[in-house]
């Protein structure tokens, strides 16, 4: 079928629920048939497609990149709604390493946000090509002022996730975030992603970046609690800035949900950045937005999935300070965890082991036997997969909680015997009564 498909490519028209070339490369992905003849085929038409369509914003790019499969149309094709999941998201790597090495010699004739949505199909399907990757690099940074808002966070998002080296591209897309009118546009979501990629690449020297994203999404908070968006974050913020905005709809962007307010909260540990009054005014967001009734909670998608969940609630209560406890969260919070504890992974467990901790929260007695059950589970079924900075997070976090037992705490040890470092192993545990305890570790390891 590959074979008697190569010359017939241009035949299919790019997504749609009958026939289209989005479902014939997952199949193909999805069962590992790579023929050469129709991974140079898919390639030529990918580089057609993408010189010669011209975007308005970011998430218009989606419609030509096809071997991205996360679409509406994809429960028509796929095996997405039979399971509810899709398991192979990207196209096969055969197909990554011919485009990469063809679309190179044609970026000069590719709308600039373009190459930032196809750069993301690199990064999110795990390839990383350094030799795309700068002349991305070369051919966005030279009019990053172009992009709209959504393709300068995903700019430097994408070399952040991707792992890739580029200072230059941070310094542009410093200096392009801190000019006045694009501040002014940046919406939530964009907030959250730039703070997060500068902390994750380790890129942290600049202090008035943060400090202005901080400043800014103070700002956005305060107006999601007035204009109530955390009742239902999509499309619900309202600025007279984002009037013509192609990605609002009626003036309106999606406002802080759990995932975007968790990464940026990761972010700003990362970056080691205390701002009180931004910390107060999240927690005050985060309550009343877990308060709203389970429609508005799950069915809006407030707090999205778990591991959002777990690094907002571990972000708020990493920062103690004169600010306050963040426990009034946590007992907003916990009705809603304890419906989800069967499925808490592992280092969202250790999250939310660590929010409560910090906070000396032990008091539910329900909860604790929950935590203590998910622990067990997961320790003695072998599913603990955690790095030793997580597994000593872990025990602390259980030792402050007063949770878990002789055995447990024997199993938490094989663990980190296990898989630590010699130089780790070394290391010892951090003090007792140190109330930030492992996590300093974590955040030493980190810089």
């Amino acid at each position: 079928l590959a074979e008697a498909f190569a010359p017939k490519l241009d035949e299919l028209p790019l997504d749609g629920e009958d026939g289209n070339l989005s479902a014939l490369t997952w199949a193909m992905s999805a069962k590992g048939v790579q023929s050469e003849a129709l991974t140079e085929r898919l390639a030529e038409r990918a580089i057609k497609e993408l010189v010669a369509f011209e975007p308005k914003v970011l998430s218009d790019v989606r419609e030509v990149c096809f071997w991205a499969f996360l679409r509406e149309s994809a429960d028509a094709w796929s095996n997405r709604e039979r399971f509810q999941r899709m398991d192979v998201q990207f196209a096969y790597q055969g197909f990554y390493t011919k485009l990469g090495e063809r679309v190179i010699e044609r970026l000069a004739d590719i709308n600039p946000i373009t190459c930032v949505y196809m750069m993301w199909t690199f990064s999110k399907g795990g390839v990383g090509d350094d030799a795309l990757f700068a002349a991305i690099a070369d051919r966005v940074g030279k009019v990053v002022q172009s992009l709209d808002r959504c393709g300068l966070t995903m700019f430097c998002w994408n070399y952040a996730f991707a792992q890739i080296e580029n200072d230059q591209v941070y310094k542009i897309c410093s200096k392009d975030t801190l000019r006045k009118a694009r501040m002014a546009e940046m919406a939530p979501r964009d907030v959250s992603g730039v703070a997060w990629a500068y902390a994750k690449a380790g890129k942290i020297e600049d202090g008035k970046l943060i400090r202005g994203l901080s400043k800014h999404a103070l700002g956005l908070l305060e107006d999601g609690i007035k204009q109530k968006c955390y009742r239902g974050p999509t499309k619900s913020l309202y600025r007279p800035v984002y009037e013509g905005d192609n990605s609002a709809v009626d003036a309106m962007v999606d406002s802080f949900d759990c995932m975007s307010l968790g990464d940026l909260l990761e972010g700003l540990v990362l970056w080691q950045h205390e701002d009180a009054e931004l910390l107060r005014v999240a927690k005050e967001y985060v309550t009343l937005g877990l308060r709203q009734p389970q429609k508005f909670r799950v069915n809006r998608q407030f707090v999205r999935n778990t591991g959002g969940f777990g690094r907002t609630l571990r972000g708020l209560a990493y920062y103690p300070g004169d600010h306050g406890g963040c426990r009034e969260v946590l007992e907003a919070a916990a009705p809603l965890l304890m419906d989800r504890m069967r499925n808490v992974r592992p280092r969202d467990l250790v999250n939310f082991l660590f929010a409560w901790a910090m906070n000396k929260a032990n008091e539910d007695m329900w909860l604790m036997l929950a935590f203590n059950d998910r622990i067990r589970y997961l320790l003695f079924e072998g599913k603990m997969d955690l790095e030793p900075k997580d597994v000593r997070t872990l025990k602390w976090a259980i030792a402050e909680l007063e949770i878990g037992d002789d055995d447990v705490r024997r199993k938490l040890a094989e663990l980190n015997a296990r898989d630590a470092s010699p130089e780790e192993l070394g290391e010892g545990e951090p003090e007792e009564g140190d109330e930030k305890g492992a996590e300093k570790e974590e955040e030493k390891e980190g810089k």
